[in-house]
């Protein structure tokens, strides 16, 4: 103890003998956060203002934290829990970089009775890096062209986890008009380094993701997201799901934005695969707007083994809910009764 109380009054003795450097430490340290901040600033300034969509990466390059929750009935009337969604922090380290940093999810598995089945952290989705290839602002022509990188990693619980790595190159753009943007991506997901019959099992999915959005009144962004996948291969070779996801945004960013995902996600596809799930996604711990739970319709088994089913109401047939998921990353919508 003795020992520690020397050491310091030395650093006091030090201190005190020479503060100008004490001083300079400290201004070197603001001085290089303020210049980067500036930077970020500037190269947003180069970019759309437009607000992140829902389940579609956006083009532009974001600094944000954001953690989803869902929430999914399964058939056997159980229910699956994800806490995270595979989200984190995203950042911007130089002017046409960004750098994402994700969280593994946790998971739990219910029975219809409550009783807990299985629980533990999904695989883990270890960074995404996006390059801004082109941009100009509302001002200068309205667009961004922008590449991504992805790779999640087979960490998690084994009912839960793929089983193997998996890679995912993306193009992702957008065009604006006014107060209406289009954002949309294109990827295919690439099985490596794991159980060779998983691998083949999950083939190489192929993604495509539009997300139409329209702003009003500074702080409303109604929008319609189309998420298609298309199996060339694997055990869903040749085929093709396609949900179509409304939902509306509160907010331009930061801590004052929260999501509503809760309104139909109606689906047009050969393939379905998930549905009635509930997802709450705030930005930087900002509380969201709870979504309402839903039926559902019939699909069949995804990795979470989710379904939905068709529902009969006078005599007529009801579309309840929806899901877009891809593997590592999950995004999900509720939905209301359709005549």
């Amino acid at each position: 103890m003795l020992r520690g109380l020397r050491a310091l009054l030395a650093g006091l003795v030090i201190f005190a003998a020479d503060p100008c450097r004490a001083n300079e430490d400290s201004s070197g340290t603001t001085d290089f956060i303020s210049s980067w901040l500036a930077m970020v600033e500037r190269t947003q300034a180069e970019q759309p203002r437009w607000i992140t969509p829902l389940a579609t990466v956006t083009p532009r390059l974001e600094q944000e934290f954001r953690f989803d929750l869902f929430s999914e009935s399964l058939t056997t009337h159980g229910r699956f829990n994800n806490y995270g969604g595979g989200k984190g922090i995203e950042f911007i380290p130089t002017e046409r970089t960004e750098v994402f940093f994700g969280v593994p999810p946790y998971d739990t598995r219910t029975s219809a009775g409550g009783r807990l089945l299985a629980e533990g952290w999904g695989d883990w989705p270890v960074f995404l890096v996006k390059y801004r290839f082109l941009s100009a602002n509302e001002d200068s022509g309205n667009y961004v062209v922008t590449g991504f990188f992805q790779l999640s990693t087979p960490t998690g619980n084994a009912a839960f986890s793929n089983h193997f790595y998996v890679l995912q190159p993306t193009v992702a753009f957008g065009k604006g008009w006014g107060d209406f943007d289009v954002q949309a991506t294109v990827s295919e997901q690439f099985p490596t380094g794991g159980d060779h019959t998983a691998e083949s099992n999950f083939g190489h999915p192929v993604l495509v993701n539009v997300a139409a959005q329209f702003h009003l009144w500074d702080v409303l962004w109604p929008e319609l997201e189309a998420n298609t996948t298309w199996w060339p291969d694997g055990t869903k070779g040749g085929k093709v799901q396609l949900f179509l996801t409304p939902g509306i945004i509160f907010g331009r960013g930061g801590l004052s934005t929260f999501r509503l995902p809760s309104s139909a996600s109606l689906p047009k596809q050969r393939h379905r695969d998930a549905a009635n799930n509930v997802l709450k996604s705030p930005l930087l711990g900002k509380p969201d707007v709870p979504a309402r739970r839903q039926e559902r319709l019939e699909m069949d088994p995804l990795r979470t083994g989710a379904s939905c089913r068709a529902l009969t109401l006078d005599g007529r047939q009801s579309l309840r809910v929806l899901v877009f998921q891809k593997s590592g990353f999950d995004a999900c919508g509720t939905a209301v009764s359709l005549p």
